[in-house]
């Protein structure tokens, strides 16, 4: 019996408005920072609001211990019935929510979960591209 693997295979660069259109559309995205020195990943549940990426920060994540000001990274997958799919990166110094009041951002807004911290990764840097999944055998 062969078993198959699925991989990505990288594809063209997408626009910055396919990039919005994709992380409008997404709800879990992975957050990428530096936890002792080291990179470390959670997975989040964000919002897109205006010109940032919105999400809390739940009590004993390492995303706790985050800096404002921090340089984050946050990538989201999109993937259709087909294989096929878009891949996008946002890359941007993370503030806290409580600073974004008041920015005209959308930010206002509760925190979703109610955790006690909420940050913002502005879109400083976006950018994305297909991906197509193909089995390997």
């Amino acid at each position: 019996m062969t078993s198959g693997v699925q991989v990505a295979q990288r594809g063209r660069q997408i626009d910055r408005e396919a990039c919005l259109t994709a992380l409008a559309a997404g709800e879990i995205a992975r957050v990428v920072y530096h936890q002792a020195a080291l990179p470390a990943v959670e997975v989040v549940v964000y919002d897109l609001v205006d010109d940032g990426i919105v999400f809390s920060v739940p009590d004993g994540s390492g995303l706790a211990g985050v800096e404002e000001g921090s340089v984050l990274a946050l990538t989201v997958d999109t993937v259709d019935g087909e294989g096929s799919g878009l891949c996008v990166l946002v890359t941007g110094k993370v503030r806290e929510l409580a600073e974004a009041r008041g920015a005209g951002n959308g930010a206002d807004r509760p925190t979703p979960d109610g955790s006690p911290r909420t940050l913002v990764i502005p879109l400083q840097r976006l950018s994305g591209h297909r991906v197509a999944l193909a089995l390997r055998r």
